[in-house]
């Protein structure tokens, strides 16, 4: 039997971006693919990035060599921006753990200055009765995050049997957000 106690790092975000600035979830995992909680803070190492950066926020304006999952979370959401055309090898790794890769290939193709549309970032698997976060962020038609150019309520629907929250304890229950004007988030 697989010890789901094993932990691992995983990478969530599209493997096909233009020049844009696109989200990616970096994920601690047990060896059953779940999201699992860190119990003290857990600082990432991020590269292969070739010619493009990392940035910790959506505008892709502040760059990062590292990242960190607090104590008591699954992820971090963190962006990435490469204005040249090329295939990369994304890693991720941290002491301990196994570097996790994701390849991505690098378009050219041209970004629009208008949030079109929704991207959702979050835990591709999560256990019964768990609490796991999801991002619902506006972008442009390539998928690059920007900011709404007025309020967006977003109905959440789709669940199953489960519920969407609006706090990260799972307390306050909801069936829509507003993404505020300015924001993309």
């Amino acid at each position: 039997l697989t010890n789901p106690q094993t932990l691992a790092l995983k990478i969530n975000g599209s493997t096909s971006i233009n020049n844009g600035c696109s989200p990616y979830m970096l994920l601690n995992v047990d060896s059953l693919g779940f999201a699992a909680n860190v119990s003290g803070n857990l600082t990432l190492t991020l590269g292969g990035g070739g010619a493009g950066q990392f940035y910790s926020d959506y505008a892709c304006t502040t760059t990062i060599t590292t990242a960190t999952i607090n104590a008591g979370l699954s992820f971090i959401v963190v962006y990435y921006k490469n204005l040249t055309v090329q295939s990369i090898l994304m890693a991720v790794d941290a002491p301990t753990y196994a570097t996790a890769f994701l390849p991505v290939n690098v378009s050219a193709g041209a970004t629009s200055s208008t949030a079109t549309r929704l991207v959702l970032v979050g835990a591709p698997n999560i256990q019964t009765d768990a609490c796991a976060a999801f991002s619902v962020m506006t972008a442009d038609s390539s998928g690059s995050i920007k900011a709404a150019t007025a309020n967006a309520s977003v109905n959440l629907a789709g669940s199953g049997s489960g519920l969407f929250y609006s706090d990260s304890s799972c307390v306050t229950s909801t069936t829509a957000v507003t993404i505020t004007s300015g924001t993309s988030l």
